[in-house]
């Protein structure tokens, strides 16, 4: 019998054409199922491998078995067919059984076995939207890390990082420190480990972060790092840290072998600071963990503290004149009449107070102390050097403040960037320095309010250095400068000046001032230089003529995908960082809520940012920074005349939004641009240190349109009273169109809150962008 006959007898053919058209058949339904059961794409093309895979072995078992009625039997040739009486049709059905349940069960398999990634996309990925919106940095750190397992190298994953944290590097001195972090205020918290030191480039949230670095045979350090304002993507590492007005940055961590630094002090590095018009650098010094307690200053007064002359070296100052030592010495009695602090008894403190601060003492008693022990009363150039005004917002509600008793040292959670404890609360604290005749006290007490602690630490606070108030502490140092450094540190400190802005000019005036801003209006000869595809808009490179000296300048205009033009669109003023770096792609995109919302943002490399930066920026009271000031809102006009160049663009529908910098700025904008309908300023204020012509109060009563101003309380850039709110007040927008949201925080309000107004500011304003609905890719 030939080979094509004995594949006919043994119904090989008719197997493999049964085969294709089932196996046909099975990809149709892979492919349908695929989609319902949100199986990854490959599924059907894993189905189509495994059939292609089992042809081979279904047409071997039809050449080799026949299904017989007692079961599969072996073909061995015509006469054993004719005794079995087994009939070959029957092996193709259970062929196609077979290899359906090897499709089904491998089909299943890579179901589960994609599970984690469906549920990461489907379920994870929308959660941790939802908490960066809501600025729960802390809850979307932990969530984008389990999520970054399921899903490594992901784009959108690796976009959501972004949004949310900061890249840093952490070195320490020696190297091959172990950092551990958790979140500044997440107290439960596990340490999460991040690496050994030198660590390079890792994220760090959002908001403040607490770092623990340990060494053997080394003191273990703890430091606060972080930020809560939009800044550029990296934190800068220094040698020494540069702690700003928005948190601390990372520094060289510095770890001090077992045995050399005191047990209950910290060590704080030294700094560059203007003392007298002088730059004076402050050296590396050491400053107490906590505030002196009740059982320290117990063996003072126990050692007769307060009948050593030696230990009270200066001169006993009383209403201008000079007292005798045993005069002084009546004035430091206890409620019994005996030596010891205001707030003590019979010569001691109270039950259960032996670890709370000491209080009620005067300036006098608390340098008796620090000699008593060997040790400084801080100047108040260390004590603000080793405190940071950008971690207030974290600190003042974990400190205890507005209360009505002193709490244990260390119990509550308001922990300085160096590592120390309490210095916005507890106690006030007593400083070397003098004012006048006064004394210099600062940070906090248990009795004071909030907003305090930032007045008292900007520009110090004072009382008569025999003060013993109820909530009056200290606490210490030990400080390295040379003695000619020292002697400058520890001099008086000028009595702060009162902040006086000048009167708005006069119309006429007023008009002469805004000629300033006008230019010709030439051709923009405007060119996109390039277009670039992100995730949920395009951005085009923009360059056009300036309108001044000839010059070409850049804009990075922002069109939202999903939604259709013309685009209400935000001219965007950013913060003064845009002086200092070289890229904008060194910063997000600020309004990337507003595009994903549909409204278009147009961001002008203005003069002296960016691209177009300085070597060196001029001063703001000098010419040269008010013709600077002049040249960018200029830039921000000529950009406008752009925008009216496009049909994408709808120009009876544009705002203004300025950040800081561009906060201080937009009532400038704002008075002299009438084609700016709406004005948003996030952290403004009248800045005193600008030439007079470009003073915003000369511009805030001429502004009309409708302006959202947000601020923070404990900003200690534009302070609340004597910046913020005059700012505000002074506006000549109409009572009912302006709104100043003030949140208890620095220089910065959080994003849910900023986020949520705006939206709602431009809704009203400039009406809704809900002309359909956003569609993100993982949809």
């Amino acid at each position: 019998m030939s080979f094509i006959k004995e594949l006919k007898r043994r119904k090989v053919f008719r197997v493999a054409i049964a085969y294709l058209i089932a196996a046909w058949l099975l990809l149709q339904i892979a492919d349908v199922l695929s989609g319902i059961l949100e199986l990854p794409m490959w599924a059907p093309k894993l189905v189509f491998y495994l059939l292609l895979i089992a042809f081979l072995p279904a047409l071997i078992l039809a050449w080799a078995y026949e299904m017989t009625p007692t079961g599969l039997k072996r073909d061995i040739g015509n006469s054993q067919q004719s005794t079995t009486g087994g009939d070959h049709r029957q092996i193709v059905p259970y062929s196609i059984i077979l290899l359906l349940s090897v499709a089904l069960i491998a089909g299943v398999g890579y179901w589960y076995s994609g599970q984690e990634a469906r549920h990461a996309r489907n379920v994870d990925i929308p959660r941790l939207e939802a908490f960066i919106d809501a600025g729960h940095f802390e809850a979307a750190y932990k969530l984008a890390s389990q999520i970054e397992k399921v899903l490594p190298d992901d784009p959108v994953v690796d976009e959501k990082w972004q949004r949310f944290t900061r890249l840093a590097t952490i070195p320490s001195d020696p190297p091959g420190a172990t950092v551990y972090r958790r979140g500044y205020n997440a107290i439960d918290a596990e340490w999460e480990k991040l690496g050994i030191t030198p660590i390079h480039n890792v994220r760090i949230p959002v908001g403040m972060s607490l770092l623990r670095i340990e060494l053997d045979d080394h003191r273990p350090l703890l430091r606060v790092i972080g930020n809560g304002f939009p800044v550029p993507t990296e934190m800068p590492v220094a040698d020494r840290s540069q702690n700003t007005l928005f948190g601390a940055n990372p520094e060289r961590y510095v770890l001090d072998p077992v045995g050399i630094l005191p047990e209950d002090m910290v060590r704080v590095p030294g700094a560059s600071i203007v003392v007298e018009g002088e730059m004076i650098e402050i050296s590396d010094f050491f400053i107490s963990r906590f505030e002196v307690t009740n059982r320290e200053f117990s063996e003072f007064v126990a050692s007769g503290g307060y009948a050593r002359r030696d230990l009270w070296e200066e001169e006993f100052l009383l209403n201008g004149n000079t007292i005798a030592w045993e005069q002084a010495m009546e004035r430091f009695i206890d409620k019994s009449g005996r030596p010891g602090p205001s707030t003590w008894q019979g010569g001691n403190y109270a039950d259960g107070e032996a670890d709370h601060p000491v209080t009620g003492v005067s300036w006098y008693e608390a340098a008796a102390y620090a000699a008593f022990v060997d040790r400084d009363l801080p100047t108040v150039h260390h004590w603000r050097r080793a405190f940071s005004l950008g971690t207030l917002p974290w600190v003042l509600p974990a400190s205890n403040l507005d209360g009505d008793r002193s709490d244990p040292i260390g119990v509550n959670d308001g922990i300085g960037w160096t590592g120390t404890y309490d210095m916005a609360g507890n106690s006030r604290e007593w400083c070397f320095n003098g004012i006048g005749q006064l004394k210099t006290i600062v940070g906090g007490g248990f009795n004071d309010s909030l907003y305090v602690v930032q007045e008292s630490i900007q520009d110090p606070s004072s009382a008569p250095p025999f003060d013993r108030s109820l909530a009056n502490g200290f606490r210490l140092s030990l400080e390295q400068d040379e003695r000619i450094v020292s002697d400058k540190l520890r001099g008086n400190i000028p009595e702060p000046k009162p902040i006086e802005h000048p009167e708005p000019v006069s119309t006429d005036t007023f008009t002469a001032f805004t000629s300033a801003y006008a230019y010709d209006a030439s051709p923009l000869n405007a060119m996109v230089d390039n277009v670039t595809d992100e995730l949920y808009w395009t951005r085009e490179t923009i360059s056009f003529d300036a309108g001044y000296r000839g010059e070409r300048m850049f804009a990075y205009l922002y069109l939202p995908k999903s939604f259709d033009p013309p685009f209400q669109t935000i001219v965007f003023w950013s913060g003064i960082d845009g002086l200092y770096i070289d890229s904008i792609n060194f910063k997000r995109v600020h309004l990337e809520f507003a595009l994903k919302n549909g409204r278009a943002v147009i961001i002008p490399i203005l003069q002296g940012m960016f691209q177009r930066r300085f070597p060196i920026v001029p001063k703001w009271t000098s010419v040269a920074g008010r013709d600077l000031a002049i040249e960018q809102v200029k830039d921000m006009r000529r950009t406008i005349d752009y925008l009216e160049t496009r049909r994408d663009i709808n120009n009876d529908a544009l705002a203004y939004y300025g950040i800081s910098w561009g906060g201080r700025m937009g009532p400038t904008v704002l008075a002299v641009e009438p084609r700016l309908k709406v004005g948003i300023l996030n952290q403004a204020g009248i800045e005193p240190n600008v030439h007079y012509d470009i003073s915003a109060v000369h511009f805030l009563p001429r502004v009309t349109v409708p302006v959202l101003q947000f601020n923070g309380r404990y900003d200690a850039d534009f302070r609340y009273q004597t910046h913020a709110k005059p700012f505000f007040d002074g506006l000549g927008t109409a009572d009912a169109d302006k709104k100043w949201v003030v949140e208890a925080t620095g220089h910065f309000v959080p994003p849910p809150i900023y986020i949520g107004e705006t939206l709602d500011w431009l809704d009203k304003y400039l009406g809704s962008t809900t002309n359909q609905k956003f569609v993100t890719k993982a949809e």
